[in-house]
């Protein structure tokens, strides 16, 4: 019997090997039988108008056939391998976290495992978490702060300044007594 990597492997070069083939079918018989058959159906108005944000783009079909999707899947194993690399090396060197773009890692497993665009969360959104979260940290922040200076202004408060200290001679220079005791 066969380790489980060499059939894998073994099923990614007959993939890769229809590759060429599946692309030329794809250019040369699929992409002009589509393009004919959207034209004519635009032609006999049998479309709706597109959407304003659409209009005079091309027409881009993406294949999901089984085939289509097993050759996307190939790239799977290599990206969840150098995720993994990175996080390995990450743990003695944190700073190897700075060369990994998540979000786009994210995106293309997503892409290439077939997953429904629903399930990823759109880039703007994203964005948009990730700001309420900064501001939410930095108003916590700013509240630490407060109370902190709020604490160190009761213990000040609470200071005996009668006795010569240096919190006396302070209160004294800011009152203008020059540090000469009463």
């Amino acid at each position: 019997s066969m380790p489980v990597e060499a059939v894998i492997e073994m099923k990614e070069e007959k993939l890769l090997m229809l590759g060429p083939v599946l692309e030329r079918l794809n250019d040369e018989c699929l992409n002009p039988l589509i393009d004919r058959a959207f034209s004519m159906m635009v032609r006999k108005n049998m479309l709706p108008p597109p959407p304003d944000a659409m209009e005079g783009m091309p027409l881009k079909v993406e294949y999901i056939s089984v085939m289509a999707q097993a050759q996307k899947s190939i790239g799977l194993s290599s990206l969840a391998s150098t995720v993994n690399f990175i996080g390995q090396l990450a743990q003695a060197k944190p700073e190897a976290l700075d060369k990994l773009n998540v979000d786009q890692a994210i995106d293309a497993f997503a892409d290439m495992s077939g997953v429904s665009p629903t399930v990823i969360v759109p880039q703007e959104q994203v964005e948009q978490a990730r700001q309420q979260r900064a501001q939410q940290q930095q108003q916590q922040q700013m509240m630490a702060m407060g109370m902190a200076a709020a604490q160190g202004a009761k213990t000040l408060s609470e200071a005996k300044t009668s006795d010569p200290s240096v919190l006396s001679a302070m209160a004294n220079a800011v009152s203008g007594q020059g540090g000469q005791s009463q």
